[in-house]
This record gives structure tokens, sequence and C-alpha cells, in this order.
């Protein structure tokens, strides 16, 4: 996700170089043009000049700029449309500079055959990777690989002890399997020792980005991706309900407003809420509420941004920013690498006017 966010109206420092970012690349002064410039682009829903940004960026080995190249891609807009064989092709080039994002999001795109063709071991072989480097999603499908057998031997020990692995680092599915008595829990010990499973392998041959045709810049049509996608295996049985039903219950969640807009013109103007997510897709809105158990105090939000759907997921109602900011502070460490960010509502009740 960026992380450089705009509190109120007062421009970050990853903004002070607006004037540059507004010009053609050709036209930047070449030390101000960082992956930066292409984020404070992306945040302005200049999407053409962020894919000019981190393509330059990117083709000099800048990972950032790859991984986020890879997610304009995978994502798609209407000045930089949807290209699954590029995606994963900068996923590549990131992942095998050790990007765990990247290396968990090529391991979904072998597995799904997204621009790639299909292959459950080499999904296995970068989920290992990303799982090595913490990320609690590819701990939690690598488990899955094991315990189903595909790209890998079954191998129950390894299936436990990569749940377990996902568990400690917050997945909350792998949690339920081991509170439910599903998975054996492991102790410290074992967990602080190596993996019971054979050695990953050789590295696959890289990729080579495919090119990318760029359509006409008629507004965009996304904002603020997550930075991986989320868990593409299902659970040990019982299994959960299908994803696609589980996100569109998250996407409205229990205890919202019935009407989202009336709540959000209710609002003092002067008090705080926290923006989580924006984007062009109501999915993506979907797949991140449910991928962060989200509920009681989130609201989608729906405006029009240049003739196109746009969408906010909003939580709480703050007096200040101080206590939105403490809020933020207080929420689990994966919905923070998200870079929720406290807005006043007077900026969020504006967007409903455009």
């Amino acid at each position: 996700m960026p992380q450089c966010h705009r509190p109120g109206r007062r421009l970050p420092a990853a903004l002070l170089l607006a004037g540059v970012c507004a010009l053609p690349l050709p036209f930047a002064h070449a030390a101000a043009v960082t992956f930066a410039t292409g984020k404070a682009a992306y945040e302005q829903g200049d999407f053409r000049q962020a894919e000019s940004v981190w393509k330059k960026l990117a083709e000099q080995g800048d990972v950032q700029s790859q991984f986020y190249l890879g997610v304009l891609y995978d994502q798609g807009s209407s000045a930089t449309p949807k290209d699954d064989r590029a995606a994963t092709a900068w996923f590549d080039k990131a992942a095998r500079q050790g990007h765990v994002n990247a290396q968990f999001n090529l391991g979904n795109a072998y597995m799904n055959g997204r621009g790639v063709a299909p292959s459950p071991e080499r999904a296995v072989y970068w989920w290992r990777q990303a799982a090595d480097n913490g990320s609690p999603n590819a701990q939690f499908n690598l488990a899955i690989q094991y315990y189903q057998g595909k790209g890998v031997a079954k191998d129950w020990d390894s299936a436990v002890y990569y749940f377990n692995k996902a568990a400690s680092n917050g997945h909350a599915k792998a949690r339920e399997l081991i509170d439910g008595k599903q998975v054996p829990k492991l102790d410290a010990d074992r967990l602080a020792g190596r993996p019971p499973t054979s050695p990953p392998g050789n590295l696959p041959p890289a990729l080579a980005p495919a090119a990318s045709t760029a359509a006409p810049n008629d507004g965009p049509a996304a904002s603020t991706p997550p930075a991986v996608t989320a868990p593409s295996t299902a659970a040990p049985d019982p299994a959960p309900a299908p994803a696609r039903e589980a996100a569109q219950r998250a996407a409205t969640p229990a205890g919202a407003p019935s009407n989202p807009e009336d709540w959000l013109r209710g609002q003092d103007p002067g008090h705080y809420t926290i923006q989580l997510v924006a984007s062009g897709s109501t999915e993506g809105v979907a797949r991140f509420v449910a991928k962060h158990q989200l509920a009681d105090d989130t609201v989608r939000i729906q405006v029009s941004r240049n003739g196109q759907p746009f969408y906010y997921l909003l939580m709480g109602s703050f007096p200040d920013r101080r206590e939105a900011n403490l809020r933020i502070e207080s929420l689990p460490a994966a919905l923070r690498t998200s870079k929720p960010w406290a807005r006043p509502f007077r900026e969020m009740q504006s967007l409903l006017n455009r």
C-alpha cells in the first residue's frame, strides 16, 4: 500500500515535489524522480504518470517500483489496463530481490495461472520464500499445500508447522484451526526450530517483463491497491464459505449504517474518521474487509470520481486527529501495514458533493 498520505489539506513530505510530479516525466528534474514521485502521482489519480515513473525506476532495479508496478498492472485502471503477464513479470523481478509481498503474489500467480502457466510447484517455491521472510498469508498457503499435497508431497508435520507459524504471526484462520483443535498447537521451541521440510530447490528461471500498452488517460478507475492479494487456497475441511461469498458478506459489515451517505453527512465536519482503504473496485474493498476480518465500525462510502464509482472504507468517528491516531495505533499490526490515516469529515463530506 502507498505509505504517504494527506493529513487534512497539508501536503506531506512525499508531495513537496508535487509541481515536479505534475510535469511530464521528461521535464522532471532527474534527482526529483523517485519512488515517492510515482507514489504521489498515484495518490493524485494520475496512473499514467505513476506508471511512467515506476517503470523507469523498475527497469533500473528499484524493488519498490517493481512491486508497485506489478500491483498497478494487476489491478488495472482506465489509464493502465489490467495486464496479468506484465504484473507477474514485475512481481518476479521484485521477488528475486527478496520483496516478501512480491514473493507471495508471485506464488498466487503460479497457483492460479495469472500471466503464467499454472504451476503448483512454483507456487510452493515462492510461498516458501515469502513464508521464510515472515508472511503469514504465505505460511498459511504453504500449510495448505502440505496438507493437500499440491505442488509438494503431503506432509502433515510441515503443514502443522506452517499453520502454527501463520497463527503466531496473526493469521486469523490459522488461529481458528488451532483453537478448534483441528491442528495441534506447537510450543515455542518447536516453532523456533527449522521447519521439517525439504530444501526449496533451484531458483526458477526469471521472467521477462511484458510490454504494457496504456489506454487514453480518461480518468482513474482504481486507487490504493492492497499490498498483497488475499490467500488463494481454502482451509482444511470443514472448509469455510467460498471466498467470493465471504467477501460479499464482509463488504457490508453487520454494524454498518443502513445509509452510509446519510451517516457521513450527519457527522461533525470538524471530527475525524480513519480511512482504511480506497479503491475503484468494490471487490477490492470486499477482499480487504474479508482479509482483515473487519466488521462493526467500518463504513463503505461510494462517490463519483471522474464519472466512475469510487469507494472509501472508513472506520469510526473521533473528536480530533489525536484520538483517531490513537485508534490507529491500537489496530492489529497486519492492518496497520496498509497505512490507515486520519481524515477530517469535512474532506470526506466534500467528496459527496463533487
